[in-house]
């Protein structure tokens, strides 16, 4: 009551956040702004989403290309009950990309932090290589080995089921559309559950993308996630992200729906750009 926040599904674990223009952003306008993310990446797909071809670089050295995806949910402007992904108190875009990969992808965040620079290759859909990544290459490493025989088939779960054992197939391509989330994590330490809550935010924010690779059923299931904060992505040649903006908050459709909650220039201006490289 004292912050006015709106959006009582944020999850933010300081006051900072609660009190921000994240937690009290139109939510009408987010949950625009995630539809329509979503019509983009189905218009530039096409009439043959297996085909699709997709292609992510950032200045960091990521450089990756699949064909063919599926999302993870449907979307449409005129049916209030189908919505993009929705978690943490914003919309996001999921694809779950067929298992045609190849390429690397080169990061300096997970979901719960700064790690050193990580160097994941990825080949045939599947994480082949982890170089770099401190303690948390080291750790993936071993555990990728250790259940390499992880049966992945029957599994129900969001991202479904993949085409051979393993814990390490790419499995999620995922990115944020809310252009006032954030990060907390450069003022404190977070630990445990804690970190995740305060460095999750940033992939919330519009732009910001993340790879998930998982595999496994029950006790052996894995999902790890690594995070790209200036991505360019392109699905058919049509820029989605470009340099970590999310384009459709250029399009003069979306600046006139955010013009009737208030300035256009702020309501779709990001609050929160990463420092890169990150500081320790």
């Amino acid at each position: 009551e004292k912050y006015k926040t709106r959006m009582l599904s944020v999850v933010i674990t300081n006051k900072e956040g609660l009190a921000s223009d994240w937690a009290t952003y139109p939510v009408p306008l987010l949950r625009y702004l995630g539809h329509k993310a979503h019509e983009q990446v189905l218009k530039a797909a096409g009439s043959d989403m297996a085909k699709a071809q997709v292609r992510v670089t950032d200045p960091q050295g990521t450089n990756l290309f699949l064909e063919g995806f599926t999302m993870v949910t449907k979307s449409s402007l005129t049916s209030p009950e189908a919505r993009p992904f929705y978690t943490f108190g914003t919309e996001m875009v999921g694809m779950k990309p067929l298992p045609t990969a190849e390429g690397v992808i080169v990061t300096t965040s997970i979901h719960t932090g700064w790690v050193p620079e990580l160097k994941m290759t990825v080949k045939g859909g599947k994480g082949v290589q982890v170089e770099g990544g401190g303690e948390v290459g080291i750790l993936w490493t071993r555990d990728f080995e250790k259940s390499k025989a992880a049966i992945s088939k029957g599994r129900i779960a969001m991202f479904g089921d993949h085409p051979g054992p393993g814990v390490n197939w790419f499995e999620e391509l995922m990115y944020g559309v809310h252009p006032k989330a954030f990060r907390s994590g450069y003022k404190y330490r977070w630990e445990g559950s804690d970190a995740f809550g305060a460095w999750n935010g940033g992939t919330r924010r519009s732009g910001t993308l993340h790879f998930g690779f998982g595999g496994g059923m029950d006790e052996l299931y894995r999902h790890r996630d690594l995070e790209v904060f200036f991505p360019t992505m392109t699905i058919n040649g049509e820029a989605i992200i470009e340099n970590g903006r999310l384009k459709i908050l250029d399009a003069l459709e979306v600046r006139a729906e955010a013009a009737k909650y208030g300035d256009p220039d702020d309501l779709l201006t990001e609050k929160w750009i990463p420092e890169m490289p990150p500081r320790d």
